[in-house]
């Protein structure tokens, strides 16, 4: 199988949360290579012939983003450009907020099989809670998009793992990147287009099962996760490690410590919010430049 990361931007923790999922699937042998498309090509030098770093420039960038503009575009043209590569062969696309904790075996299996995989099921867009979910089903229902009369239980996956089977020719690249436009030219909430895009499609070239036996995704628990990568890659600067140590370093890295999904209640989240307003910091200094 082959990986694929996308990531945008200097944001230092993103950079990290991507080289720690990197380390915790060096040494698979199922992992035949490993990619990343970004516009910032040196976070990850580090990897050397490990990693092969593609630099994404603007005008791509933009002519990814498609017709409407749409940045989230870019995930589905990354995984169809490696599909389009490696035709025949497993793709597994992965947010950086991503680790591999149980071998890729079964994974690589079910992918052989014609299995596609996404990270979890979020259940049917039809009886979803979320408002923005809700808005969407009422945008979209009854309808059809790119020739495909959507199902009353098109269902939302969450796209951080997008694993392809990849033996379609590209059909299921076209079709989603089909969907992902005319969604977006119907004017439908677009926070979560390209996620249901690929849902869509995915099933239904191939069917969809949970990724999450496999590979977690903490995007739900994110600040005590990254607290904990900082601390796994100070460990490996402050004792020298070579890329052959932190390999043995990540394998003796405890997975269970914290939990990898948080989900708060939104009540909760609006009252840390006003009380954050109502009690400011008393003070705050920074030291002046030229000081």
């Amino acid at each position: 199988m082959h990986l694929l990361y996308l990531t945008f931007g200097k944001k230092f923790s993103v950079h990290l949360e991507v080289a720690f999922s990197i380390y915790s699937f060096l040494g698979q042998a199922s992992v035949r290579s490993i990619h990343i498309i970004t516009d910032t090509p040196e976070y990850y030098k580090h990897f050397q012939n490990k990693v092969r770093v593609l630099t994404i420039d603007n005008a791509t960038l933009k002519d990814w983003e498609g017709p409407h503009q749409f940045f989230w575009r870019v995930k589905i043209k990354a995984i169809q450009q490696l599909c389009a590569e490696f035709a025949g062969e497993p793709v597994v696309y992965l947010d950086g907020d991503t680790f591999l904790y149980q071998p890729t075996t079964t994974l690589l299996q079910k992918l052989q099989a014609g299995q596609a995989l996404m990270h979890e099921n979020e259940g049917a867009l039809a009886t979803a809670r979320t408002k923005t979910e809700q808005r969407m089903w009422q945008q979209v229902q009854g309808k059809s998009f790119a020739g495909f009369p959507l199902p009353q239980d098109a269902a939302m996956w969450n796209a951080g793992v997008v694993a392809v089977p990849n033996t379609t020719k590209g059909a299921e690249c076209a079709f989603a990147l089909q969907l992902c436009d005319e969604l977006c030219d119907q004017g439908v909430t677009r926070r979560l287009v390209e996620q249901f895009s690929l849902s869509v499609a995915l099933q239904r070239y191939y069917g969809l099962e949970p990724a999450a036996p496999f590979i977690a995704h903490y995007w739900s628990n994110k600040a005590a996760w990254d607290e904990r990568i900082n601390q796994f890659f100070t460990v490996g600067f402050f004792r020298h490690y070579d890329m052959q140590a932190m390999q043995e370093h990540m394998a003796q890295f405890d997975f269970t410590a914290l939990p990898v999904k948080v989900i708060q209640k939104n009540t909760g989240l609006r009252l840390h919010r006003l009380v954050d307003k109502w009690f400011p910091n008393r003070e705050t200094v920074f030291i002046e430049k030229g000081s």
